[in-house]
């Protein structure tokens, strides 16, 4: 339990101290509530016999103070100004409640919204192997689910939890100095609930679990049904997602259902319990206490405490179990927060907005990378997490400013792993990557990543405007449309500009869907020319698009500017022509280099034709 709640502190972050204010003022408002009973009773009792005052000696004293120093000069108005005393305080724990109420549902829903944030900037800024592991759904789950699970069955549900457990501290701490016997029953009530609770401990934190790995599932079956929506309907596809989406729908269900049905049996006993109790205390201080002239206020006071107990004791078991069946949720939320390192850099407020060759660049690196001549990569090999083989082997070539190069070789020869590397998404298990002979680019990863355009083979579109997509990233603010009308036309992408309803201001539908392939690679090209990147790194990235246009294109990017380098992975042998230098990679390691004439037309063309 320590170690829980060390890491929900944890989690909570800088709005710990807000979680311990609202515990402070649930602790004041209790004890203003028990105050207003324990006067209730009173009041009651002299409000029908003035005459009590001067037999209970505390009220005469006071009684009797107040009319030597006061405009208090008889019975009567003692009891008004008595019941006065009753009306601030039960008006003042009312409004007090209220607040508290606003403040609690205020602070769950912000909790909320700034988790989602901090977790959100976690996986962005997490390494890229990490996100080799994790599949989407775990990550929107957990972003979505997770946090909500946290804010309300946990924060909010603890919060409650003091509500009623401060009530009973204060109504018992009341009804012992009212009567014993009362306190007794009380006990008993309390006993009660604690042997139902104890019986069915185990019930609740399986019920979270479960209930969070079936809605990862459901969310995955989503995804997986939607995202592939063409195939789907061409495979005929749809009972299948049909009955899995089911199968786990129905397993979510059961397990709300049980635990719904568990929160409320306990609220049936108490209010069985405290009925009987009440009213069998009753009759028995009505048996013992004849002739007790604070009878009366003795029993009001009984009664209000059970009364209001009664609702605690439900509200305690409500929360009680929604609290231990999201319990599960801290250990998750806490290791994904802390599995990076750069969110704790995040967190101080370090990340900032910069401009980056007159367009938006998320991110302002504190050390920069001079790219003036060339790039080295040094004995560089990479190993993938849990793997028993170097996917990189010892791997060491220059790539000179100004140039451009390819990389070839079959399905799995290592091209795509080590263009990962280049781009600083995963780091070597040995070797480095060095710019100019001076700085490492793990030593700045920001300022590497800031130089660089990457076009994959196939390209992630928003179901956002054309422009937005181009300018990915930007703030509309920031966006240069003369800048994106150039590259729309070095992209070759003016005619279908103009065939669009509304221009560059038309959304393209989810993933491009109303583009053709090709036009969404050159969307992609375009996306690229526009962040005016030093480096171009082509992953497969012209390999939807016809001979021609590739050809074009290409070249057009080539023109750009003699300073642009190119990294280019090819599945077409014509499109590497040009390239200053042409690699060969095989498991890992380089087995040729040399121009395209040297390593593809001596006798290697029918061997590489055949790579992925």
């Amino acid at each position: 339990m320590r170690r829980l709640i060390k890491r929900a502190i944890y989690i909570l972050g800088k709005d710990k101290y807000k979680y311990f204010l609202l515990q402070l003022a649930i602790l004041v408002n209790s004890f203003l509530e028990a105050a207003t009973i324990g006067l209730l009773g009173p009041f009651i009792a002299l409000a029908a016999s003035p005459k009590l005052i001067n037999r209970q000696e505390t009220i005469a004293s006071i009684y009797e103070y107040l009319k030597e120093r006061t405009f208090i000069q008889s019975e009567a108005k003692f009891v008004a100004l008595i019941g006065l005393i009753v009306i601030i305080i039960h008006t003042s724990r009312t409004l007090l409640s209220l607040l508290i109420q606003q403040k609690t549902h205020d602070f769950a829903i912000r909790l909320q919204r700034d988790l989602q944030l901090r977790l959100l900037r976690a996986y962005l800024h997490a390494p890229y192997s990490i996100h080799l592991r994790k599949n989407s759904a775990q990550i929107i789950h957990t972003i979505s689910g997770e946090t909500s699970t946290f804010s309300q069955g946990v924060i909010l549900a603890s919060l409650n939890y003091s509500v009623s457990v401060t009530m009973f501290f204060f109504l018992g701490a009341l009804v012992i100095a009212t009567d014993p016997l009362a306190c007794l029953v009380i006990v008993v009530m309390l006993l009660f609930v604690g042997v139902i609770f104890y019986l069915l401990r185990h019930k609740a934190p399986l019920w979270g679990k479960t209930l969070s790995r079936t809605n990862k599932e459901i969310i995955r079956t989503i995804q997986h049904a939607i995202g592939g929506i063409k195939e789907t309907k061409v495979m005929g596809c749809e009972i299948y997602f049909e009955n899995k989406f089911q199968e786990y729908a129905q397993r979510a269900m059961i397990i709300q259902r049980e635990r719904h049905d568990f929160s409320r049996i306990p609220k049936a006993f108490i209010e069985i319990l405290t009925i009987v109790s009440v009213v069998g205390l009753i009759c028995i201080i009505l048996f013992i206490s004849e002739g007790n002239q604070f009878l009366i206020a003795k029993l009001g006071i009984i009664g209000l405490v059970a009364m209001r107990l009664s609702g605690s004791s439900n509200k305690l078991s409500t929360e009680l179990t929604l609290l231990r069946s999201s319990n599960y949720v801290i250990d998750s939320l806490y290791n994904e927060l802390r599995s990076s390192s750069e969110t704790r850099e995040l967190e101080k407020g370090t990340e900032k907005y910069a401009v980056r060759g007159g367009s938006f660049s998320p991110g302002v690196a504190k050390k920069k990378i001079a790219f003036l001549e060339r790039i080295d990569l040094c004995n560089v090999s990479y190993r993938y997490p849990r793997s028993d083989k170097d996917a990189i082997q010892n791997v060491s070539l220059k790539i000179y400013k100004g140039e451009s190069i390819a990389f070839i070789g079959r399905s799995g020869a290592g091209k795509t792993t080590l263009v990962d590397i280049i781009l600083g998404l995963l780091k070597p298990s040995s070797g480095d990557i060095v710019v100019d002979g001076v700085t490492s680019i793990y030593e700045a990863p920001k300022a590497w990543r800031q130089m660089i355009g990457y076009i994959p083979q196939s390209i992630f579109l928003m179901d956002d405007t054309f422009v937005r997509n181009i300018a990915f990233g930007v703030p509309d603010r920031l966006i240069d449309i003369d800048k994106v009308n150039h590259v729309i036309d070095v992209a070759q992408l003016r005619d279908v500009v103009n065939q669009l309803p509304n221009g560059i201001e038309t959304r393209i539908g989810e993933r491009g869907t109303r583009l053709s392939g090709g036009q969404r690679q050159r969307v992609g090209i375009a996306r690229a020319m526009y962040h005016d990147s030093e480096i171009l790194v082509l992953d497969e990235a012209t390999a939807a698009l016809d001979q021609e246009t590739e050809k074009s294109v290409v070249k057009a990017i080539k023109n750009l500017g003699l300073t642009k380098t190119l990294i280019t992975i090819a599945h077409r042998l014509e499109t590497i022509k040009d390239c200053d230098r042409v690699y060969v990679l095989d498991q890992g390691r380089i087995i040729r280099m040399g121009t395209y004439d040297q390593v593809v037309l001596r006798g290697e063309e029918k061997e590489l034709e055949i790579s992925e």
